[in-house]
Formats: C-alpha cells, structure tokens, sequence
C-alpha cells in the first residue's frame, strides 16, 4: 500500500473515530439535557446557538475559509504568517463590532444585556475554534483536530452539567449556556496564542485583502445557511410555542448525526479531491466518488434503519413526536451529503459569489415554505420545507458548477451518477413511512448488520475508505 493511501486511511479513520466520539457523546448527554431543561427551556438554548453561530460568521468574516484558499495561492512557507494575519483581522473585528452588537441589541431590541454578552462571548469561541479546525484539516494533521474538538466537548459536556446543578434554583438554560460559552472561549484564546505564537504576523494588508473579496460573500452564505438551517425552529416557536420548538430541535439534532459524519468524511474528501483536481487526475476521482456514494449511501440507510429504537432510548416520551420526522430529515441530509460535490468544487475555483447566491436563493425560499407549511402542517410542515429547500439547493449548485464546462474547466460529477443512491435513500424512508416500524424490527436491524459486513469487505477488497 503506498505511503498516499496509508496517510488517506489515517486521516479518515481519525476523523470517522473523532466524528463516533463526538457523536456518542453527544447522544449519551443528550437525554439528559432534554430531560433536566424540558422542551422550552431546550428550545431557549436552541435558539442561543443559532445566534452563536450568525455572530460567529459575522464578526469572524468567515475567515476560517480563506485557509484552503491560501493553500492554492501562496506557498508553504507564508502559511502560518498568512493564518496569523487572519486571525488578527478577527479579532479586530470582534473588539470593534462587539460592542455595537451589545448596545443595539439592549437599547432597540430589550434583549438581556447578560444573554447578549454571553452570545458574544461564546461566538468568539466558536469562530477560533473553527478557524483552527480548518487550518489543521488542509494541513493534514486530523489526529490534532481529535485531540482538540474531543477535550473540548468533554469539557463543555462535564462543565455545562456541573452548572447546570449548581445553579439549579435559576432558569436552567444558563447553566448550559455557561457550559458552552466559558470553554469555547478559553479554547479560542489559546489558538489565538498558539497561532499568535508560530507567526506574529497580525496585520498583513497584502493577506487582507486576498482574503475579504472571497471570504465575505461567504458571510452571506454562512449567514444564509445559518437562517436556512434555524429558520424551522425560530419560526415554529413564533408560529406555536417553545414546546414544539424544543421537539423539532432534537428531532433535528438527531438526525444530524449523518450530517456530523459527512463532516468528519468530508474533511478527508475534500484535501484528497482538490490534490487529485489539481494534477487532472478525473479518472481517479470518478472511481472514489462511486466508493464515497456507496459508503455514505450504507451509513444513511442504516441510521434511517436503526432510528426509531435507538431515538426512543435517546429521548423521553414527550419527545417521541420527533420521531415521524427523522425520515424526512435523513432524505435531506443525504442531499447536504451531495451538496458537498459542486461545492467543494466551486470553492477550488474561487467562486464564492456563486455559492453566496445560492445559499441565499436557498434560505429565502425555505422562509417562505415554512411560513406557509407550518401554519398548515405545524411540525411536519418546517420538516417538509427543510427538505425541499436540501434539493433544491443541492440542484442549484449542480447545474451552475456545469456552467463552468464552457470555460473549459471539468465538473468531475454527473446527475446519473448520484441518482441511484438518492432512489436508494428514498426508498429506506418510504419503506418506514408505509411499512411501519413495528412491524420491520428484526428485517432493519438484520439489513443494518449486512450492509456493514458488505461495506468493511468492499474497504477491506479497495483498500481504501473511499
């Protein structure tokens, strides 16, 4: 096996075994969490984090995306002065927004000064954290992004419980929000020091203004996939209550364990497709994306598959509404999943401004679904509207990446391809949606088992993961 293949095999398996850690760690705390907050106080803390992440993109100017840009366009040894000049624009842009945000978010909006602060606090966190989880990821180094994102959610995991009893005698979504906030930031200030430390480069005009032109129409995307991505919650709590806000949420939390695997995949995808894209090697990308279809098309069926029992375990029966639309949600992420092709693609070519428009054509549409099919369908109609808005932007990416043919540039990826997989995918959740799951027990969990047997002798046959 050649030293590309073992070092591909390493990289994926850290990041697969990050992803099951992170995941299982999530899912053990999480009955917890749902259970000791109760369905308004979980859709409180849902919401916090939505406005976490928009701060979070806004004042970090999406700067964390100019790493795999800076990959292609200055060489090795200008990286780490290149990242600490973008993590000192960050952090300008926190120190000269923040208090902005502070004071309009008080004075017009009567929002809590402290709840304010805290958003911004933990944004901060996030935004470093992110930053650095990128600059490890295109410098091949995902054993360090275990290490970093495993010690980091145990902590916020262990902190947020402890405060959570600690202060049991107020409103239990501080202690959670303090359980989050406190650690992202003390994280973030330490990859600060840590970049800071390999490059006191800060301020760099010439890094500055490569980077802005392409970063901040990711802000727009980011902002829009935010708003696509909360938008079911935020408008479901307005249209009918915290209660329904909170079953949403961790229906939806549930199911994204496939779009933290896709993550953890794409991750290992997305160094190996731009070195392959770079040197014209089509044939080669071809053949892995057919392994990366089948691989992801298993792990989606067979969460699809599993669900019902292991959601039941996973959440109390006040919950178990959720469940009906975990199938739904599934169909979506496997559509997130090939999202991922046109645009991993169209960040290679620097075509930010295309992926910001159709982000917020995206977004737009999915507000204007949910405010019709929530009204109409309550729950299942923001469910409904997430999914047809996944397809849709899916499809948008696809055909505008095809549009690049004509300026003789290759988009790698065919509709065909993808189609047997989406019908595959479709047809788990159908089988679930008519059958019944009562009645499918011993078949999906029997099926589940196959096709994981299947699929670890296919690696073991290619020696590769994908």
């Amino acid at each position: 096996m050649s030293n590309l293949i073992k070092n591909q095999n390493k990289i994926a398996f850290f990041n697969i075994i990050s992803t099951i850690l992170l995941q299982g760690l999530t899912f053990f705390v999480a009955p917890y969490f749902s259970r000791v907050l109760g369905t308004a106080n979980y859709g409180i803390v849902s919401v916090f984090n939505a406005w976490v992440q928009i701060i979070s993109l806004v004042l970090g100017l999406r700067l964390s995306s100019a790493i795999a840009l800076g990959k292609t366009e200055y060489p090795d040894e200008e990286q780490e002065s290149f990242q600490a000049s973008l993590i000192g624009l960050s952090i300008f842009s926190f120190l000269l927004f923040s208090p902005l945000i502070l004071w309009l978010s008080v004075v017009y909006f009567q929002a809590n000064f402290y709840y304010v602060c805290w958003m911004l606090v933990c944004s901060f966190g996030l935004h470093c954290v992110s930053f650095a989880n990128n600059k490890f990821t295109y410098e091949f180094r995902a054993d360090i992004n275990f290490y970093m994102t495993s010690v980091l959610s145990i902590i916020t995991i262990v902190f947020s419980i402890f405060l959570i009893n600690w202060f049991a005698d107020i409103d239990g979504y501080w202690g959670r929000i303090w359980g989050m906030a406190i650690p992202n930031f003390l994280m973030g200030c330490g990859i600060c020091f840590y970049i800071y430390h390999k490059s006191n480069n800060l301020c760099n005009r010439k890094y500055w203004n490569f980077a802005l032109p392409l970063t901040i129409p990711l802000i727009l995307h980011g902002i829009s996939g935010i708003i696509f991505h909360q938008s079911d919650r935020i408008m479901i709590k307005w249209l009918i209550g915290d209660s329904s806000a909170g079953i949403y949420s961790l229906s939806h939390m549930f199911s994204n364990a496939v779009f933290v695997v896709w993550t953890a995949l794409n991750n290992t995808w997305v160094p190996l497709f731009f070195e392959k894209y770079k040197n014209n090697n089509l044939d080669s990308i071809n053949e892995h994306t057919k392994y990366y279809l089948e691989l992801f098309s298993v792990i989606t069926i067979g969460f699809i598959f599993m669900s019902p029992e292991v959601f039941k375990i996973f959440a109390s029966e006040e919950y178990w509404e959720g469940l009906r639309y975990i199938y739904w949600f599934s169909i979506g992420m496997f559509f997130v999943f090939l999202y991922g092709f046109p645009i991993n693609f169209e960040i290679y070519h620097k075509k930010t401004k295309t992926i910001a428009m159709g982000s917020l054509l995206t977004a737009v549409i999915n507000i204007v679904l949910n405010y019709i099919l929530i009204q109409k369908l309550h729950i299942l109609g923001g469910v409904i509207s997430t999914v047809i808005s996944y397809i849709i932007q899916f499809l948008y990416q696809h055909f505008a990446s095809m549009k690049n043919n004509k300026n003789n540039v290759v988009y790698p990826f065919d509709l065909l391809t993808f189609l047997p997989n989406i019908l595959l995918v479709i047809s788990a959740s159908l089988l679930l949606h008519f059958w019944g799951v009562d009645d499918t027990v011993g078949f999906r969990w029997f099926f589940v088992f196959f096709m994981i047997v299947w699929e670890l002798y296919r690696i073991k046959v290619r020696k590769v993961i994908f």
